[in-house]
């Protein structure tokens, strides 16, 4: 997907969600501003809110596969035989 193209490592992945937190940011300001102005004013605002939130919860998803998908590879975890829901000992 386009907006995940480039989060292939865990600091692309912190960096996506940075910038995910700021799309959230900037994305609740005309949410708040909305009340209180014209029906063509929000009308306008709205639908370029929900736009930059959309764009935001992308980098965010993206930027959360990656993290998983990294820390769970690096993680040392025992091996368990399929169907058994205990730990084998180590050897």
């Amino acid at each position: 997907m386009r907006s995940s193209r480039n989060v292939d490592t865990p600091t692309a992945g912190a960096l996506a969600y940075r910038r995910s937190g700021i799309a959230f940011l900037v994305s609740c300001a005309p949410i708040s501003l909305s009340t209180g102005i014209p029906a063509w004013a929000s009308a306008t605002l709205l639908p370029a809110a929900v736009v930059v939130h959309t764009i935001g919860e992308l980098w965010h998803a993206a930027a959360g596969f990656e993290v998983s998908a990294t820390s769970r590879t690096s993680r040392r975890h025992p091996r368990r035989p399929p169907g058994s829901s205990r730990p084998r000992p180590e050897e």
